[in-house]
């Protein structure tokens, strides 16, 4: 079986609020949808203490995509990685993480997701809509920023 083709976008922002406020605002998928503009209806999220799986709709480029259902764990307030359990055609795969380091300014955030195809599906994504994916992810971040930001520190 040939390799699969990866497709990834990473962010990175400085958001002025602490690390568990950023990660359970992403864990709050109904809500993170607003910074995500690829989450299209969320169907559940079931959590367990630090792990869990959410299920929701896609959307690219505006346009709804079928559901995928994402398996995540929570590394309190450091880290939170999700993998693609039930992914759709074309996908193969799934991987993203946030990741949340302290500092002086604010709180470091990084994020960078991952979307695995197979070589000629890649391919075709990387031409077609790579693109769209460099953007989206920095703009995300900067979204989400932006929208914590705005609310007042519980």
């Amino acid at each position: 079986m040939a390799e699969p083709f990866v497709v990834c976008g990473e962010g990175r922002a400085i958001i002025r609020r602490l690390p568990k406020d950023i990660l359970e605002f992403v864990l709050d998928v109904d809500r993170y949808r607003q910074a995500d503009l690829k989450i299209g209806r969320v169907h559940y999220v079931k959590r367990e203490g630090n792990v869990g799986e959410v299920r929701h709709d896609g959307r690219l480029l505006g346009i709804k995509a079928p559901a995928a259902v994402l398996a995540f764990t929570l590394t309190p307030y450091s880290r939170l990685q999700f993998h693609g359990i039930k992914v759709p055609w074309p996908l193969r795969g799934f991987d993203g993480f946030f990741t949340c380091e302290e500092t002086p300014e604010g709180t470091v955030v990084v994020h960078r997701e991952c979307f695995i195809f197979g070589q000629i599906s890649g391919h075709l994504f990387q031409m077609g809509l790579g693109w769209w994916l460099r953007r989206d992810t920095p703009a995300e971040v900067l979204r989400m920023k932006g929208l914590l930001e705005a609310e007042a520190p519980k």
